[in-house]
């Protein structure tokens, strides 16, 4: 026995569905889009002070510093790389949250070229920007099915890559506005 459909059922089960892939393409787009504007202060913690509410990371060896939330903590070497000359994950220290949150990664020259050549072929598109007064370009993409927001700049033979997940935003851009390059 065939159950039999009406066609005006089919068309507008396959509308939905087609409306449900237009609206969810449209705001992931609109979404890894987003724009960092850089602010004068620290623009996660606006109304306070920020002796109080930050701490600072240096790293003499690389020549950088940074601030980051009082009540996030650093690791260093955090994750295994194979490519990795250094690396840290900068993460809430009470709180459940996703994995490797805020990472800055020094990465070889060759290694950023072959992925910004492969997010061009992937059309993944870059934007010019400038940290404490140096050139570099911004992606936003996909890490482990996840939003995420890379920064690539030059540090001295290699490239350090400044990065979090969408979700951390503001503390990105508060570590982004404190970032100063050392050397």
């Amino acid at each position: 026995m065939t159950i039999f459909t009406p066609p005006r059922k089919k068309y507008l089960i396959i509308l939905i569905i087609l409306t449900i892939i237009i609206v969810s393409s449209v705001s992931i787009w609109w979404f890894l889009n987003l724009e960092y504007q850089p602010s004068n202060g620290l623009s996660y913690y606006p109304e306070q002070d920020e002796e109080e509410q930050t701490k600072t990371y240096r790293n003499t060896e690389y020549g950088f510093e940074f601030q980051y939330p009082e009540d996030w903590t650093i690791k260093e070497n955090a994750f295994g790389s194979a490519v990795s000359i250094f690396n840290l994950v900068v993460e809430p220290t009470d709180t459940a949250h996703l994995p490797r949150p805020i990472r800055i990664n020094v990465l070889p020259n060759d290694w950023i070229e072959r992925v910004q050549k492969s997010f061009e072929v992937d059309g993944i598109e870059s934007l010019d920007v400038q940290i404490d007064g140096v050139d570099g370009v911004r992606y936003n993409h996909a890490d482990e099915g996840l939003p995420q927001i890379d920064y690539i700049l030059p540090l001295g033979a290699n490239r350090i890559v400044i990065g979090g997940k969408k979700e951390y935003k503001e503390v990105l851009e508060g570590l982004l506005d404190t970032f100063k390059f050392l050397k």
